[in-house]
């Protein structure tokens, strides 16, 4: 967010703010998706089946550390890309 090239540095009230960082998790997700479903039709057999065993896994880890912040600083730890339902 600090960052020279941050999508949402010059965003200046917390609603700007937070209007800016959903929609750059959006386009960040839109790329993930875009990318992962490439990766998906260029791989085959053994390199297919890891790939998808590993996006299973960083699910599992993504959820995992929502509730363990969501257990430590409750909702305002969630943020967007928490699965959880607020």
């Amino acid at each position: 967010m600090n960052a020279a090239d941050a999508p949402c540095k010059s965003a200046g009230v917390n609603t700007e703010i937070t209007n800016c960082m959903f929609n750059a998790w959006k386009t960040a997700d839109a790329e993930l998706n875009r990318v992962y479903a490439q990766s998906r039709q260029r791989l085959e057999g053994e390199d297919l089946q890891r790939l998808i065993v590993a996006q299973r896994l960083w699910i599992q880890f993504r959820d995992a550390n929502c509730d363990a912040a969501y257990g430590l600083y409750g909702v305002a730890a969630l943020g967007q890309w928490c699965a959880r339902p607020v």
